[in-house]
């Protein structure tokens, strides 16, 4: 396990997982992180460094209005998150705190964004019933 920084001060964890029989670009189960996301200051820099750190591919993107684009991205042929440019409302969030939702999103699922004590934001995701 390793901690590491994007260009833009985004730090995130990883692993080398043991091998198993379930291959990583499978569909994840209960317990197992089912979106990836980051806001960040930069995102075009940001697609740029995941593609060339974990090959990420950036297929689809959705026009959000005023606060920007919201870049998703696949991990082979499996969507695995999104990124987009921080809103500047955020910059003044303190920590734990739900910044946004919980929200339906396309598809039916829905997700809450939050923030923990010491700063880190995570959200979570729940399967459309």
């Amino acid at each position: 396990m390793q901690m590491l920084k994007d260009p833009q001060g985004a730090a995130f964890y990883i692993i080398q997982p043991e091998p198993r029989d379930n291959p990583a670009d499978r569909d994840p189960e209960v317990g197992e992180a089912s979106w990836l996301e980051l806001m960040t200051t930069d995102q075009p820099a940001a697609t740029k460094f995941y593609q060339e750190l974990f090959g990420w591919q950036p297929p689809d993107a959705m026009d959000m209005g005023d606060m920007g684009k919201y870049q998703m991205f696949n991990r082979g042929p499996r969507m695995i998150g999104g990124m987009m440019n921080k809103p500047k409302e955020m910059a003044q969030v303190p920590p734990q705190t739900v910044l946004n939702g919980p929200m339906e999103v396309p598809g039916g699922d829905w997700i809450l964004n939050a923030m923990d004590p010491q700063g880190a934001a995570f959200a979570l995701h729940a399967k459309a019933a």
